[in-house]
């Protein structure tokens, strides 16, 4: 247990020595825990009267700081992006029997191999496959499964595949071909 004696400006006045504010306080303290804590993820919950520079400022990086903020706060930097496990969230399936496990990754990877022989029968040559613009990543040389993933997303997202009428009865029958949504005119493999 840490604990600070907090002195109000008369009695400094009448001690002679300088007064600190009980937010100044408290950052010594914190200063004192990171030095036992080293690099353990240390939580701190705390009022809106301590979530503030004095506090936040060089806060170690294994501190999280929960609280209030004043709704006049200033942001100086956005958090960093948080970064996810995978593009067709085989990492973040809720499978727990080992059945579904067992179904659940041989369907990823039909996925997976699917997009990516969709992809490289054309697809990559048209339109619809078009990278963002992103003028501060000029050096890109190849591509990624993001760059794969694009594309399906934007082909599938005008088709309603709760319509009544998308029966099994009204697929088409293999190697017909159809134009893209956006494409008129476009072939690609169905």
């Amino acid at each position: 247990m840490l604990f600070r004696l907090y002195r109000t400006v008369k009695s400094c006045e009448r001690a002679g020595q300088p007064h600190r504010k009980k937010t100044q306080l408290a950052r010594d303290l914190l200063d004192v825990l990171a030095t036992w804590a080293g690099d353990q993820r240390v939580e701190l919950a705390a009022d809106s009267a301590y979530c503030n520079d004095t506090i936040t400022r060089g806060l170690p990086a294994n501190f999280v700081l929960f609280g209030a903020m004043r709704p006049d706060a200033v942001l100086t930097a956005l958090p960093p992006a948080r970064r996810r496990k995978q593009l067709l969230g085989f990492g973040d399936s809720s499978a727990r029997k080992r059945a579904a496990v067992e179904r659940t990754a041989p369907f990823v990877g039909f996925v997976y191999t699917t997009l990516v022989l969709w992809f490289s029968e054309g697809v990559h040559r048209t339109r619809i496959a078009a990278p963002p613009l992103r003028p501060w990543y000029r050096h890109k040389q190849g591509l990624c499964f993001a760059d794969v993933l694009r594309p399906a997303q934007r082909a599938l997202a005008p088709l309603d595949v709760l319509d009544p009428r998308r029966s099994l009865g009204n697929l088409r029958k293999p190697g017909t071909r159809r134009a893209w949504p956006h494409e008129p005119g476009l072939r690609h493999a169905a």
